[in-house]
């Protein structure tokens, strides 16, 4: 497997593991939280989903977005 796959397989995997860390505060932050951890918990997820479909996007020639698509992202490892 190539440099760019490998890369991409180790970001999504980075993402599934932090959305799983943080996955109880960005549940509450999706169900109205005002918590100021729990927006920051969100935004880290998300950064992390970026940079995982980003690296995807360019290398298939693709248009996903970020939009906490953990099957996306299981599919690759």
């Amino acid at each position: 497997m190539n440099n760019e796959l490998n890369n991409i397989k180790t970001l999504a995997a980075k993402f599934l593991a932090i959305a799983d860390e943080l996955n109880e505060r960005v549940s509450a932050y999706i169900d109205g939280s005002n918590a100021a951890e729990d927006e920051a918990a969100y935004n880290k997820v998300l950064d992390a989903e970026r940079e995982f479909t980003n690296a995807a996007n360019r290398y298939y020639g693709e248009n996903w977005k970020v939009c906490l698509n953990y099957e996306l992202a299981e599919s690759f490892i």
